[in-house]
Formats: C-alpha cells, sequence, structure tokens
C-alpha cells in the first residue's frame, strides 16, 4: 500500500518556487545584458539596477513561498526588461542618431 499525501504541500512549493526562480535567473540575464549596454551608451539604469538587486535578494532567500508574490516579482522583472529595452532604444538614438537606409 503507498501513502499519498496532500496535493499541495511542501514539495509543491519548492518545485514551483524552483521553477520560478530558475525563470528569474534566465530573465535576469538577459537583463543584465541590456542593461549593461545602456549604461555604456550613458543611460540612467538606476531602477532597473534597483529591480535587478531585488530578484536577486528574492531569489536567493528562498524564503517566501507565496505564488502571488512570486508572480508579482517575475512582472516586475518583465517591467523593468521594457523599461530597459526603452533606455537602450532611447540611448542608441541619442549616441548613433536614426539608422539611414541610403
Amino acid at each position: 500500500m503507498r501513502c499519498k499525501g496532500p496535493a499541495y504541500g511542501h514539495l509543491w512549493q519548492e518545485r514551483h518556487a524552483s521553477a520560478f526562480a530558475r525563470y528569474d535567473g534566465f530573465w535576469l540575464k538577459g537583463l543584465s545584458a541590456y542593461r549593461h549596454h545602456a549604461h555604456e551608451l550613458g543611460a540612467d539604469t538606476s531602477n532597473v539596477d534597483r529591480v535587478m538587486a531585488d530578484t536577486l535578494y528574492f531569489t536567493l532567500t528562498n524564503s517566501n513561498f507565496n505564488f502571488d508574490e512570486h508572480i508579482k516579482q517575475l512582472l516586475e522583472v518583465g517591467g523593468a526588461g521594457v523599461e530597459v529595452m526603452n533606455l537602450l532604444s532611447e540611448a542608441h538614438t541619442a549616441k548613433l542618431w536614426h539608422p539611414n537606409t541610403s
């Protein structure tokens, strides 16, 4: 006879928190590359830096298994991704001008 535990216990939380941490890690890698490039072109990346630091702390401390908090953090990283792409576009335009097809 096999014992069966609750469907949504501690192991479920660990498995899903681990998946969220992996997503955060993947997104932070791309975010940091774009952030570095934008910063090199003179853009103010302080808000993106804050989001990256908060997300690293949130992920590495691994003390919160709240599903809604993980979703909130993932959305914050996504918002920082949009912000850094806008910063990078503006920095490219300011530094290198608009692309010319002629």
